[in-house]
């Protein structure tokens, strides 16, 4: 399990956030829009007034650092605050009929059971897990992921993650931290970058590896955030397959019931101070497994896979019983296989951190792009910021120029969505274009996901001109920059598959040809495609060339004795093809002398007609 500790506890989160909201308002900002100045969620001035706020930082998260857990087990609280989730509840989802028991590992999803060693590196293990089991549930082969490269690989920005001897081993994570290195590199075998605990103590010199990704995850799901919606759960684990899920762990809550094995039991949740928490997964449930804890009544447990080795629990499984420990963070991934030259185009290298607003559930934001080379716009991403959201995207060509698409949708819960275009737009290398999104999130005022700074926590880099904000589309675009911070806006560029080369598929004469000075050869080719196919003797352009053919022919008089080299180059815009043959001339062989008939010469010629009488030759007149 963790190595039990913690680092670099912060005096106050919430001082840091107020010196970030310090910094950025002193920067110009344009007319009726300043940023709160005093503590986060305390607006300046009237409220509707396009004033952008910062959403709080989870108090989870502000508690966790400024009073270090020990032991620490690896799950962090991420910074941004999912209380409001408690009462926007996703909306209805379809009746199902749900067994009292449940357990993928009956139907052989469920991967093996691994070890995190010393490591405080569950919230890898959990979401790995989860990734694996969704590939499996698909029918897929049974794929063992790289944990080591997740936690080598999250982007460095998240500074607490790489800047200490014991980091990233000793750092702690979230689940949709994980999964960003999912979203942006995707999944490796652990065969490429096996899992070593020494390696992860890297003093500052971690590098990500450049193993093949093998899948690709595309959406991030959260289920609930509230562990008391027991049903809601059971969906996800159904329908979807094996969720993650954070939990408070205090040691003494583990029971051994017989036949039941290994139950945790802690109950009620406890205050937050100095709380120990541990990322896992939920791979099914049984409502018949009774609650060990005397002061928990009732039956009923999640089936939890751990990542403690096959040595612990019940081969390195636990029942949770429901309603206890504080569960949280109950999300599924989607995924999908890498696309060939696809590129994902983002400016926010630390991901969704925190989120703003403008004291209302709407608001934009747009990002600006180059594409590196040519292709077809296929896919929007974004993280949203609660559940029930609806969004309407724009695709511009340049900087807010002509519109080129337009689509509205629901996303039903929190997390992170790769939206097909209806029909992909083409772009060409060096071409800039804007993705801009309106997003609306019933019940929450903070509709806009964004990466910004947290002192000694992340420090993502912030690029001007690049990404945007607005309140109302009425209103100007203001460069998020000048507020220090990147919205979470994303686009998918997918290569145009490079056309085959043409190809010359029959040539004639061979390409060996003899010929006599003065004589004439015909040359001919057959290509697989159109093309314009041009002459060539001795390396040397000849006139006319055969245009829009795929089939072409060219007559030389052969002038000079020796070897030429005669070619035919067959070109279109996916590329050439040649044929060459070696043109051997010869000079004309000029006729022998006769030589004047000697008396002898005539006498045996005169015999010779004399025979041919005799046998019936005679001269054709």
């Amino acid at each position: 399990m963790g190595r039990g500790k913690i680092k670099k506890p912060i005096v106050s989160l919430i001082v840091a956030s107020m010196a970030l909201v310090l910094v950025t308002s002193v920067l110009p900002m344009p007319v009726g829009i300043s940023i709160c100045a005093a503590t986060d969620g305390d607006p300046q001035g009237e409220v509707g007034t396009e004033v952008l706020q910062l959403a709080e930082l989870n108090p989870d998260f502000v508690e966790f650092c400024e009073n270090p857990p020990e032991p620490f087990y690896g799950y962090i609280p991420p910074p941004m605050d999912l209380s409001h989730l408690d009462s926007l509840q996703v909306k209805p989802l379809q009746a199902q009929e749900l067994s009292s028991s449940f357990d993928w590992r009956d139907y052989g999803k469920v991967t093996h059971v691994k070890d995190q060693g010393l490591c405080s590196t569950c919230w890898i293990f959990g979401t790995t897990s989860v990734l694996e089991s969704a590939v499996l549930i698909m029918g897929e082969s049974a794929y063992d992921f790289s944990e080591q490269s997740v936690a080598l690989c999250v982007d460095h920005s998240w500074t607490y993650l790489y800047d200490d001897a014991d980091d990233p081993c000793g750092a702690g994570g979230w689940s949709w931290q994980a999964a960003e290195v999912f979203l942006k590199k995707g999944s490796v075998l652990e065969s490429c970058n096996p899992y070593n605990t020494t390696a992860l103590n890297c003093d500052g010199s971690c590098v990500c590896d450049d193993c093949t990704p093998v899948k690709r995850v595309d959406g991030y799901r959260l289920a609930t955030n509230d562990g008391s919606q027991i049903d809601v759960i059971k969906y996800a684990v159904c329908n979807h397959g094996p969720v993650t899920m954070s939990f408070f762990v205090n040691l003494s809550a583990f029971y051994t019931v017989e036949p039941w094995g290994t139950i945790y039991d802690y109950y009620p949740c406890p205050p937050l101070i100095g709380a120990g928490w541990h990322l896992v997964s939920i791979i099914g449930w049984n409502d018949s497994v009774p609650h060990p804890n005397p002061a928990h009544a009732g039956t009923g447990a999640w089936i939890v896979k751990n990542s403690w080795g096959t040595d612990w629990g019940n081969d390195g499984y636990f029942y949770l019983a429901y309603n206890s420990s504080c569960v949280h963070e109950m999300a599924y991934l989607e995924y999908k296989d890498p696309v060939p030259d696809e590129e994902l185009l983002y400016w926010d290298e630390a991901g969704f951190v925190r989120a703003v607003g403008y004291y209302d559930n709407s608001a934009w934001m747009a990002s600006v792009f180059t594409a590196a080379q040519s292709g077809d716009l296929t896919y929007v991403d974004f993280w949203t910021t609660s559940s029930n959201a609806q969004y309407e995207f724009y695709v511009w060509d340049n900087f807010f120029g002509t519109e080129l698409a337009h689509q509205t949708g629901n996303c039903q819960e929190f997390g992170y969505y790769s939206l097909p275009l209806s029909a992909p737009i083409s772009m060409d290398a060096g071409q800039q274009f804007t993705v801009g999104v309106k997003m609306t999130t019933p019940g929450f005022d903070y509709p806009i996901p964004i990466e910004c700074a947290i002192p000694d926590e992340v420090a993502p880099p912030i690029q001007s001109n690049v990404s945007f904000i607005r309140f109302d589309a009425s209103d100007p675009w203001t460069d998020s920059a000048e507020y220090g911070l990147n919205a979470c806006l994303r686009a998918r560029l997918q290569a145009k598959e490079q056309a085959a080369a043409p190809g010359i598929t029959s040539f004639m004469p061979p390409s060996q040809v003899s010929a006599t000075v003065g004589n004439w050869t015909m040359f001919s080719v057959s290509v697989n495609q159109t093309v314009n196919v041009s002459w060539y003797l001795e390396g040397t352009l000849l006139p006319g060339t055969n245009e829009s053919v795929t089939d072409a022919s060219y007559r030389l008089q052969a002038e000079v004795a020796g070897k030429h080299n005669v070619s035919a180059v067959a070109a279109n815009a996916n590329g050439t093809d040649m044929q060459t043959w070696t043109w051997d001339v010869a000079q004309i062989q000029e006729t022998a002398e006769v030589p004047l008939l000697t008396p002898a010469g005539i006498l045996a010629l005169a015999g010779l007609l004399a025979v041919a009488a005799v046998y019936g030759i005679r001269r054709k007149r």
